[in-house]
């Protein structure tokens, strides 16, 4: 569904649609940024909530609720620290766990105090640094819109 080319203040004058996305819908998602380059990934639950142009039927907006897989934290005693071969061990177990339950994607999250330490590492594994912030809410301390 191609996004027809309309000024922002048309944009505000359209009628939304706030909706579930049906199972049966969810290749949809594949055609919208980032998913239509990198693939739709495979969640163990998946949920979206998508907002949806009344006239043309477009999707305009989406969130997704979905179970992530964390490969985190990492520790390794500062006296062993200096042993490459034990974090390629570790992740070699952890690869294989990953690999096993069929898990298409893990994150990891690395503190700013342990970017020194651990970013290198990560990197050398394959993990990608993505930009953004990380952001954690306790639900029950949320607030409406």
């Amino acid at each position: 569904m191609a996004t027809e080319v309309m000024s922002p203040s048309q944009a505000r004058d359209r009628e939304v649609v706030i909706r579930e996305l049906g199972p049966d819908e969810m290749h949809v998602i594949g055609t919208l940024p980032p998913f239509n380059t990198e693939g739709i990934p495979a969640f163990g639950h998946t949920r979206v909530v998508v907002a949806q142009d009344k006239v043309s039927g477009a999707f305009v907006g989406y969130w997704f609720l979905f179970d992530a897989v964390h490969v985190e934290p990492v520790w390794i005693d500062p006296n062993y620290r200096k042993r490459p071969s034990l974090i390629r061990r570790l992740w070699g177990k952890v690869r294989e766990i990953l690999e096993t339950g069929d898990v298409p994607g893990a994150w990891a999250t690395i503190m700013h105090a342990d970017t020194m330490p651990n970013a290198a590492q990560a990197v050398r594994l394959g993990f990608k640094r993505i930009p953004g912030d990380l952001y954690y809410l306790r639900v029950s301390d949320g607030r409406e819109a």
